[in-house]
């Protein structure tokens, strides 16, 4: 078995924007043309730019943790995924792409701090993409079983900045849908942290379900070398063996196994772009309103709407 390997985390040094935020100060005071000067001047202040962004929303995040009130609820999303390689003594080989969206809930109840971890799992290769379809199965899951709408008034999410399934119009239509037909058009914030400084309690999870993968296989390996009568373990081959190891050894995990990802077209709203998403890092949806910031609280926002290709501005319908 194989286990894709968390990445690790420079910080600063494994961000382009930082490293040339380090770089440039040298190359500006060499001589250059005149264009060539105003380019790096230009560079040099969208690195500034970058550096601000990413220590307010690290701030704010902070921020949220520690005064969080009761009937709050803090949500940390993101990917991670495994690759199972298992073999036998006849020589068969099995190799599985499971992907996982780790969903941290931090709550107050009763005067104490909760924080609980969910693992949703899929290894079905036709389907287990980490794209909308993924993000809007589980968030659809995780509003109806845990009632979230009976149990908190507002929500603040936390993720990277990801473009392929975090900060797309699709994401962003999502929440909307959330907000209106599963959260009684209550408050919903997605937040996203600057870009190549996503690091969280998410990523720190994926590493424990990493290491306890490799001990799980590192055991198989050492019994296979007993001679028994007895079913050989190979290792953790599929999702269904993931199950049992997560929610066994790691603390406060509960870990749901999809079987598959529903990918009807028709569950993919067809809206139109939304102008500048990329620059924003928080959208609240609220009574049926949409704002996009370019920080988390800085302003007053920016309205805005879905609307659908080739028509006017229109609401999320509850198909």
């Amino acid at each position: 078995m194989r286990v894709r390997s968390a990445g690790r985390y420079f910080g600063q040094f494994s961000c382009y924007y930082c490293l040339r935020l380090r770089q440039l100060p040298q190359e500006m005071r060499r001589l250059h043309d005149p264009t060539t000067a105003h380019n790096l001047s230009v560079e040099y202040q969208q690195c500034q730019k970058h550096l601000h962004h990413r220590f307010w929303q690290r701030d704010q995040y902070k921020q949220q943790r520690a005064n969080l009130q009761p009937r709050q609820l803090l949500i940390l999303i993101d990917f991670t995924c495994f690759s199972l390689h298992s073999s036998s003594r006849d020589g068969d080989e099995t190799r599985v792409y499971t992907q996982d969206l780790i969903v941290v809930l931090e709550f107050l109840e009763n005067g104490r701090r909760f924080t609980e971890y969910c693992d949703y799992i899929c290894d079905c290769s036709d389907s287990n993409t980490n794209d909308f379809f993924f993000v809007f199965d589980v968030l659809t899951r995780l509003f109806s079983s845990y009632l979230l709408n009976a149990a908190f008034d507002s929500i603040s999410i936390w993720s990277d900045g990801g473009p392929k399934h975090f900060k797309t119009r699709f994401c962003q239509w999502t929440w909307h849908f959330l907000s209106l037909y599963y959260f009684s058009k209550k408050r919903i914030s997605h937040n996203c942290f600057a870009s190549y400084h996503g690091h969280s309690l998410a990523d720190a999870h994926a590493s424990t379900d990493k290491r306890l993968l490799r001990a799980a296989y590192n055991a198989s390996q050492q019994e296979r070398k007993a001679v028994t009568e007895e079913r050989i373990n190979f290792g953790p081959s599929a999702a269904e063996n993931l199950e049992p190891i997560f929610e066994n050894s790691a603390s406060r995990t509960t870990v749901f196994r999809l079987p598959s990802i529903p990918r009807d077209p028709e569950l993919k709203p067809p809206i139109q772009p939304l102008t500048l998403i990329k620059s924003k890092h928080c959208f609240v949806y609220e009574n049926g309103e949409c704002r996009a910031f370019d920080l988390t609280g800085h302003g007053d926002g920016k309205p805005f709407s879905f609307r659908l290709k080739g028509s006017a501005a229109a609401r999320p319908t509850s198909k």
